[in-house]
């Protein structure tokens, strides 16, 4: 029992909770503020201890937040942002230093990002309105990704702005489906037309109001109630009741017949999600992002804007129609819980922040969500070169390349317990043996490997110095060695069939995947070598991964012994190759020669060379030829040993 306590300890993840910090300008009744709260409410603790920070006073939601158990600071309790609060954001900021911050609204979206920018903390900015005063053009930049609720947005910031679309991912409102729901016992016998929006310019409520004209002479029974507040003062209407802001808005939908908005510029509306979740069907304006959560004639009608008769025929329709009117609103709440749910909403966010706040760093998440398990290859102190140096490649999404490796490591993605297939695979990222490419070739090959029920353990290498090992095995030799030891002896624990286990690698990860299949052929059910360094042959080779794992002058019993290509037998275990013809970097000879090599021992094999596709194209996912390589490598491993669920105990 000590030896397993001592072991779990050991492989215990050591990466805290994110300090995150969401910058948000009020608590006043709105939509932004709710998805805020929605958030913080249901972020996963183990990965973020959150904070709400507040610009400015504006408490309707406050109770909301303190009953959620959000911790808020409040900088200021003016009815402005001013100096005094700006001054305290900066100065908190520089005190705190938080791991990551998240703006919302545009004050807290043009000050955050200047404060971010200065103070080097990492950034996440919503986009939730179509054209903010916020000063997109010049301070998306300190954004290293932004949020939008809407495609209409991303189109928005990338033609009128010039933000790179890789920049902004799109994560669609979400409604607590069990929070909104209809009660039909509180539908009023009469009809009644409601709109939830806040009194302002962009939601153009006088349009509304006068297709309520329209609606009242022909349904003369028909009332309209409008709940929100704001600086725009609406004229009293017969039948038209204006009921001011509420925390609750779930009384008021209950007992609407239809759900109306008449917006002139408007972006993603929770009101509307929130209206459908409610069974509801909704009349609103064809603007901004409405279109994406409205199916027209399917869960509501879209009409334009600014046009009283129109808005007003559409209600008109829909009072009259009870079957359809029922159908549209049916259909309206699946269409929430099916793409506008809470845990694919904060799931889609909490990605983004992860993938921001993994830069730098060597951990990542599965798809779980989860900081992945990463164990010690050795027992013992450190042997590499130095403490690890991380360089981030990547612009918006992790792409790193660790230069310098201390203590090697596997990183473990396993795939859920149903889907298990038994099969392990040891993941050799590439790099030239002058780093380890952890993410392109490692952590996301891992994912997409983990999907197809395929353990994936990502090995993280010591880099060579043949002038520390001289002619005994390099250090990256002996890794991959190890790592499929290791996996032997977990086989059980990480439900692995240990008469399954292969080793893919990529570029010089080939290199060792081969090595691993040479040295012991018997401990390995298959390799998989995606444009692999296979020799040390001069005329063949990739020299910078020769001289970094051979040195400058290396014997030729040396060469020989790690070009792989010559020592290829009858005991070699199957492989599957994928290579470029334009490989300008190593040379598709590598992979040719291996594959001629393995025909000649009669060694089951697959090579797929492209015609075009350069060096270092990972899963391929960006070219439509080769993005057909996983698909067919899972082809062949099934061709090769039919894969079944394999039931084996464990923890």
């Amino acid at each position: 029992m000590a030896r397993s306590l001592n072991r779990r300890k050991t492989e215990a993840n050591c990466v805290p909770p994110i300090r995150l910090v969401v910058l948000l300008e009020d608590l006043e009744f709105g939509g932004t503020q709710r998805y805020a709260l929605q958030l913080l409410t249901h972020l996963n603790p183990d990965l973020f201890a959150a904070e709400l920070w507040l610009l400015r006073g504006g408490t309707d939601l406050a109770a909301d937040a303190i009953a959620a158990g959000i911790t808020v600071v409040s900088l200021s309790n003016a009815s402005r942002v001013g100096p005094v609060a700006l001054a305290r954001l900066g100065w908190r900021l520089f005190k705190s230093r938080p791991g990551l911050l998240y703006t919302l609204t545009a004050v807290p979206n043009i000050w955050g990002r200047l404060f971010a920018g200065v103070l080097a903390i990492p950034l996440v900015s919503g986009y939730r309105s179509l054209l903010p005063r916020q000063h997109e053009r010049w301070l998306y930049r300190f954004s290293t990704r932004i949020i939008a609720n809407a495609a209409t947005l991303k189109e928005i910031m990338t033609a009128r702005f010039g933000v790179e679309p890789d920049r902004i991912a799109i994560v669609p409102n979400a409604v607590d489906t069990d929070y909104f729901s209809p009660d039909e016992t509180r539908r009023l016998p009469e009809p009644l037309i409601v709109c939830v929006a806040r009194l302002v310019v962009e939601k153009d409520l006088p349009t509304l109001l006068a297709a309520f004209e329209f609606v009242r002479a022909e349904v003369p029974e028909a009332r309209l109630e409008i709940v929100g507040s704001g600086p725009v003062a609406l004229a009293p209407a017969a039948n038209a009741h204006l009921a001011g802001s509420a925390r609750d808005v779930r009384p008021y939908l209950r007992r609407a017949w239809v759900f109306a908005l008449s917006s002139v510029s408007d972006a993603s509306p929770n009101a509307i999600a929130e209206a459908m979740a409610c069974a509801l069907p909704v009349v609103a304006s064809r603007v901004g992002g409405i279109p994406e959560l409205i199916i027209d004639n399917g869960t509501g009608l879209l009409v334009p804007p600014r046009d009283p008769a129109v808005l007003a025929a559409a209600l008109i329709t829909l009072l009259r129609d009870d079957a359809r009117r029922k159908a549209m609103g049916t259909a309206g709440r699946e269409r929430v819980r099916a793409s506008f749910s809470i845990a694919a909403t904060v799931r889609k966010t909490e990605e983004v922040l992860l993938e921001v706040a993994q830069r730098g760093t060597d951990w990542t998440t599965g798809d779980d969500g989860r900081v992945a398990l990463r164990v010690p290859l050795w027992s013992g102190p450190a042997t590499g070169a130095g403490r690890g140096k991380i360089v981030e490649r990547g612009k918006f999404r992790p792409d790193r390349s660790i230069r310098t490796v201390s203590t090697p490591t596997l990183t473990v993605f396993l795939p859920a317990s149903e889907h298990a297939t038994g099969t392990g695979i040891v993941v050799c990222p590439g790099g030239g043996y002058a780093g380890v490419t952890i993410d392109k070739e490692g952590h996301q090959v891992a994912r997409w490997l983990a999907s197809a029920g395929i353990a994936a353990m990502v090995l993280t290498y010591r880099l060579p110095r043949p002038e520390v090992t001289g002619d005994d095995p390099p250090w990256p030799i002996r890794d991959v060695a190890r790592a499929l030891e290791l996996v032997r002896e977990r086989a059980a624990d990480w439900r692995i069939d240990s008469s399954r286990i292969g080793a893919m690698g990529f570029s010089a990860g080939g290199h060792m995947a081969a090595a691993a299949a040479s040295l012991d052929p018997a401990a390995l059910w298959f390799t998989a070598l995606i444009y692999p360094v296979i020799s040390m042959e001069p005329d063949l080779t990739h020299p910078g991964s020769r001289l970094r794992l051979l040195g400058r002058h290396p014997s030729e019993a040396l060469v020989a012994r790690y070009s792989f290509e010559r020592r290829v037998t009858a005991r070699t275990p199957p492989a599957f190759l994928v290579h470029a013809s334009d490989d300008t970097v190593v040379k598709a000879a590598n992979s040719i020669r291996y594959a001629k090599a393995l025909a000649e021992a009669g060694v089951p094999h697959e090579l797929l060379l492209y015609d075009r596709g350069g060096h270092g194209f990972g899963l391929g996912a960006s070219d439509g030829e080769l993005s057909a390589w996983p698909a067919r490598f899972l082809a062949w491993l099934r061709a090769l040993q039919p894969i079944k669920p394999v039931p084996i105990t464990g923890r």
